[in-house]
């Protein structure tokens, strides 16, 4: 059973493009209320991971700069030994 013309639905991404076309106004205020309580839960939740090294922790860059150094002076020392 195959629908008429007339009843096809336009997609969902469609009306909504439609919608948006014709109400900037409510979308643009949309989006900054969505930011703003994104912002809002974020702040209140915090971020536990940041503050358990301390301020201006690295959580070991330092550590995986160094042996990334280290792992790159092997190579180039096995390439030009060898």
């Amino acid at each position: 059973m195959t629908a008429s013309p007339s009843r096809v639905r336009v997609p969902a991404v469609e009306r909504a493009a439609r919608w948006c076309e014709g109400h900037p106004v409510t979308v643009a205020a949309g989006w900054l209320l969505l930011a703003a309580a994104a912002f809002t839960v974020g702040r209140h939740l915090g971020v536990t991971c940041a503050t358990a090294h301390g301020p201006g922790g690295t959580f070991g860059v330092d550590r995986a700069a160094r042996d990334a150094g280290a792992a790159l002076a092997r190579l180039l020392g096995a390439g030009a030994g060898g």
